[in-house]
């Protein structure tokens, strides 16, 4: 609980630390960078779902602290050459929140073993590679901290380690704030057929049968 302490809607305190760090303001009270200029951040927003009308809300509340931000809504023929290539200044996406062991069949929210890991994607790639491709993250940082944890957990057969090793990547995460958290998760509701039985209550997206045991899926006659 203690690493979720600063993921709080507080714009004064938000503004202190920018005084703090010596962001002035201009006569619209937008920040600026060093030299004078304005600073703007830019974010690319995947066109699906309801990401653009997240990211406005979120826009909003950073433009209130002097951050002034720009949002390109990408398509879905376009987002995966941008990412693949790493050429986004930041991206709005989803925080992969599945629970449980099954959390490590979308790791990629926690730790850079993708692609589309999209706060170090160049790492992810590497990983997900097998080094002939992309960047090795430091040898002594946390990003690569987590890689390493990622084998262990592939090779280990007990799951009270597996879920002791999925902790510590958690940790790593949030200690390190890989990403900046800014909206909790909504409802996603999926409607199943009475006799279609043993799918979760609860889970990531149905959609994806690897994080939702399909292979225990039945109907009932």
């Amino acid at each position: 609980p203690e690493l979720f302490a600063h993921l709080t809607y507080d714009p004064d305190a938000a503004k202190a630390l920018l005084d703090e760090i010596g962001l002035e303001t201009d006569s619209n009270g937008m920040r600026l960078n060093p030299d004078g200029d304005p600073i703007v951040l830019s974010l690319d927003v995947f066109s699906g779902q309801s990401y653009m009308d997240g990211s406005q809300l979120v826009a909003s509340y950073w433009e209130e602290i002097g951050l002034q931000t720009s949002l390109e809504e990408i398509s879905y023929d376009l987002w995966w050459p941008r990412i693949d290539s790493f050429e986004y200044p930041m991206t709005a996406y989803v925080k992969d929140s599945i629970g449980g062991l099954a959390r490590y069949v979308y790791l990629r929210s926690y730790a850079p073993v993708s692609s589309s890991s999209y706060w170090g994607p160049a790492w992810g790639t590497w990983y997900q590679s097998g080094g002939t491709e992309g960047t090795e993250p430091p040898a002594d940082s946390p990003a690569r901290k987590a890689q390493e944890l990622f084998d262990e957990a592939k090779v280990t057969v007990d799951s009270a380690r597996q879920l002791e090793i999925l902790a510590e990547i958690e940790r790593l995460d949030l200690e390190n704030v890989w990403e900046v958290l800014t909206v909790g998760t909504g409802s996603n509701i999926k409607i199943v057929k009475n006799n279609f039985r043993n799918v979760p209550d609860v889970n990531y997206c149905v959609l994806y049968d690897s994080d939702a045991w399909a292979e225990q899926y039945f109907i009932a006659q």
